[in-house]
């Protein structure tokens, strides 16, 4: 296991290049005009939000949203997005309702829909290559203030959506709640690089270098 030392020069190689890749796709967009970046938040809107709910965000997504950008949208398609904005003024909850419990899951977690016998089930999802926990719950995730540590980044479709873990043992880890082909939870990962667990800025410098790729493309074929 990586050291607090090591993990901390990972994370700042990891603000490093997401930074320089960032300005690359900026520059592209210039002429493609494909995305809409949301302006960053100051220092003064995230240290309220923190202190309301007595709160830390992760580093390499508290860096984005204050120095990159805070969420891309696609130009001319409101509802399709690289990553949701944080908006700390009118967040989806109340304040005398949101209580910031601890993040409980450590794994994946299958509950399938509604009448389905998990014991019985066999599990379809062989794509996961590591330890699920199956339940016979509708949604268990739901209950309890058990979405009340996380912050959605990226609507998958179907009500599902990637969110990233502020508090607790998964604290800046990107996890999927899957609703458009299964009924599960389950951390982001990358098999071939050997990363069980994918943080803010690894989701993020993954997807901005397929970007990067895509808007060159696109400026090559426009400009045989």
């Amino acid at each position: 296991m990586e050291s607090g030392e090591g993990m901390f020069k990972a994370k700042l190689i990891i603000m490093k290049t997401l930074t320089e890749k960032f300005h690359v796709l900026q520059k592209l967009n210039e002429k493609t005009k494909t995305f809409i970046f949301q302006p960053c938040l100051n220092a003064v809107e995230i240290e309220k939000f923190e202190s309301k709910f007595n709160i830390s965000l992760p580093e390499d997504y508290k860096y984005t949203i204050k120095n990159l950008a805070n969420g891309i949208y696609y130009n001319g398609l409101e509802s399709l997005r690289v990553f949701e904005k944080m908006d700390p003024d009118n967040a989806f909850f109340l304040q005398d309702e949101y209580v910031w419990s601890e993040f409980p899951l450590d794994k994946r977690l299958y509950f399938g829909y509604p009448g389905q016998d998990i014991q019985k089930e066999e599990d379809e999802e062989s794509w996961y290559p590591y330890e699920t926990e199956y339940v016979n719950d509708s949604n268990p995730y739901n209950k309890g203030g058990t979405t009340y540590n996380t912050i959605n980044i990226l609507s998958t479709g179907c009500g599902g959506y990637d969110f990233i873990v502020v508090n607790g043992k998964e604290k800046g880890n990107i996890w999927c709640y899957n609703k458009l082909s299964n009924n599960d939870i389950y951390p982001l990962y990358n098999f071939e690089k050997n990363m069980k667990r994918i943080s803010f800025g690894d989701w993020l410098l993954f997807t901005v270098e397929k970007l990067i790729d895509f808007e060159q493309k696109k400026i090559t074929d426009n400009n045989p």
